[in-house]
């Protein structure tokens, strides 16, 4: 960076792993219009969104000009990945239900994992919750009481069909938004 070049060097290898980190992000059109939606994305002068067409234009642009050596270092070695955007996201939105913010190639990943040990975390509080009910049938003053083995029997039917739905329910989760997002990868590759 020298006063006759103030956009070479350090400053402009950030600014282009930057961009080139949000062409990664921003890959589709669902992905371009969240980003929007959310104003990742700069605004043009009279504050209205970037077009798509302009988005592709632009990232079609600088991938046909990518050089790792004119990036930063930190953007090519995942310093901003997928995993860390959704953990924060998680914790900025705890009681939110909002998706993920996912690509095609995240699937079997993050969000899927996410879930199972979810499931998995309430199934070993089954466990315990059961174990603490059968030794409470061991003992006498519960033994004969009907409406704790009457508890007993409904909480072990749920333990038993619960993580089987919940996982039912991540397994149709997930091939529904397989089966909503191919057909924008499908119209992205033959746009190409």
């Amino acid at each position: 960076e020298t006063p006759a070049n103030p956009c070479g060097g350090e400053r402009r290898k950030v600014a282009l792993g930057f961009l080139y980190t949000y062409a990664c992000l921003v890959s589709s059109e669902t992905d371009f219009f969240v980003a929007n939606e959310k104003r990742l994305l700069p605004r043009k002068a009279d504050e209205s969104t970037i077009k798509w067409a302009d988005w592709k234009q632009l990232v079609r642009e600088l991938l046909k000009n990518h050089n790792p050596n004119d990036i930063h270092p930190r953007f090519p070695h995942a310093q901003l990945c997928l995993s860390r955007i959704n953990t924060i996201h998680r914790f900025t939105h705890i009681l939110s239900f909002d998706p993920h913010i996912r690509s095609w190639h995240n699937y079997d990943s993050s969000l899927f994992r996410d879930n199972l040990s979810k499931i998995a975390a309430a199934t070993v509080l089954v466990a315990l919750v059961l174990t603490a009910m059968q030794v409470g049938l061991a003992t006498e003053q519960l033994q004969g009481n009907a409406d704790f083995q009457w508890a007993s029997y409904a909480f072990t039917i749920f333990a038993i069909l619960g993580p089987m739905c919940a996982l039912g329910l991540v397994i149709m989760g997930e091939l529904f938004n397989l089966i909503t997002d191919v057909p924008g990868i499908l119209w992205d590759r033959m746009a190409q």
